[in-house]
């Protein structure tokens, strides 16, 4: 079981037990509909082996137009039902200030909350090769994600292709937006060991990213010609 699904069958019952309310469909007079177990492995067949739809027809003897469907279908219905669970960011100034106690402790870099960025190559799709090639010569589609000291995802943002900047990507952002009307309840500011003076909390991001009082950038390599403090900053 775990050689064709990568998971055991503790674990893949678990999933579907999940997953089934968002992906059931009912049986009709013309025809019985397709199980959500089955739903659910052929999905796996194709994002763990990279097996693709047309092989899959032939598998389960299922049409590949309805192979596309179903893979739609499931991986959206994996979001609902795992998302809450998996992919959740702090809801109160007191979940806040533990994270950035763990990001210190662990990084020992004070008052952050985590990092942002991210993108993955891909195949791109039909006559659009143009819209996700970017510097690297290659194609790829942004994972714009916020990650914590330990290296979960608290927030993601998939979709967008790579000619898009990430300033331009986080500009129109839902969670740009949250921040700037503060319903994330951020603690605006703590102070440092040994320093009186408060500083915001931020998350670290590269140059991609606009400077703001939330998104700590490092300095332009311009910048630090000649400048050891600038450096020193930037390592860290």
């Amino acid at each position: 079981f775990y050689r064709c699904l990568r998971m055991n069958s503790e674990m893949f019952e678990n999933l579907l037990m999940k997953v089934t309310p968002f992906i059931q469909k009912k049986n009709t007079i013309l025809r019985n509909s397709i199980p959500p177990a089955e739903r659910l492995s052929l999905t796996f067949c194709n994002s763990v082996f990279y097996i693709s739809e047309e092989s899959l027809c032939l598998n389960y003897r299922i049409g590949q137009s309805i192979i596309f469907g179903i893979i739609k279908e499931v991986t959206d219905g994996i979001t609902k039902a795992l998302k809450d669970e998996y992919l959740r960011m702090p809801s109160s100034e007191d979940e806040w200030r533990i994270a950035a106690k763990e990001f210190g402790d662990r990084w020992n870099f004070a008052n952050c909350f985590g990092a942002v960025d991210g993108n993955f190559k891909i195949e791109p799709p039909i006559r659009s090769e143009f819209l996700y090639r970017n510097y690297k010569d290659n194609f790829s589609m942004v994972l714009l994600a916020f990650v914590n000291a330990n290296f979960r995802i608290i927030y993601a943002d998939v979709g967008t292709n790579r000619r898009i900047s990430d300033a331009g990507i986080w500009n129109k952002s839902i969670l740009e937006a949250r921040f700037q009307d503060n319903s994330l309840k951020i603690p605006t500011s703590s102070s440092l060991s040994n320093i009186e003076k408060e500083f915001s909390f931020v998350f670290i991001g590269d140059e991609g990213f606009p400077l703001s009082t939330n998104i700590l950038i490092p300095y332009l390599r311009d910048l630090c010609t000649g400048r050891k403090e600038k450096r020193i900053f930037n390592y860290r």
